[in-house]
């Protein structure tokens, strides 16, 4: 993971429009910095490139969506009372962008591992799911003149 203003990047540059390139942006910050309007609790946007091994027709796009599951692993950690002060405060470092895991010892790494262990699970694939169709609809109906639902669909 890199750190750049802010923004969080998993993945090298070179991999930028690779499948599974991920970018966490604090909007919260950005917000603050570039309009001056303050937000209440946090604000993140995350991006995730999707590019499949296999070419996909525009009109049968809406049948392919992402998969990132197998990519990434994200818990939420909302109750830091349970950890001792030490914890707490490596916990909140990389909460807020100070410090990377990897700059902790491999102590540390396992004592979060475990706190998270209990944390509720992201589920990457369930949220593409649910975004997908909004999102493709509405660009493969004006792109093709149509989209197929399913497999057995005529291309365009």
């Amino acid at each position: 993971m890199n750190l750049y203003e802010g923004t969080r990047y998993f993945g090298g540059k070179s991999q930028r429009q690779q499948a599974g390139y991920c970018r966490v942006y604090d909007k919260k910050k950005e917000q603050e910095e570039r309009k001056g309007k303050k937000t209440v609790g946090e604000l993140t946007r995350v991006e995730i490139v999707y590019r499949p091994a296999e070419k996909i027709p525009m009109e049968s796009l809406i049948q392919h969506p992402p998969q990132f599951n197998n990519l990434y692993f994200c818990q939420v950690l909302n109750d830091l009372t349970p950890l001792k002060p030490e914890k707490r405060a490596i916990v909140l470092a990389v909460q807020n962008g100070l410090m990377t895991m990897d700059e902790f010892t491999p102590h540390h790494k396992r004592t979060i591992a475990e706190l998270l262990k209990s944390q509720e699970v992201v589920d990457f694939d369930s949220i593409a799911i649910e975004q997908w169709e909004e999102t493709v609809l509405l660009t493969c109906a004006l792109l093709c003149g149509r989209v197929n639902r399913t497999a057995k669909d005529e291309a365009c």
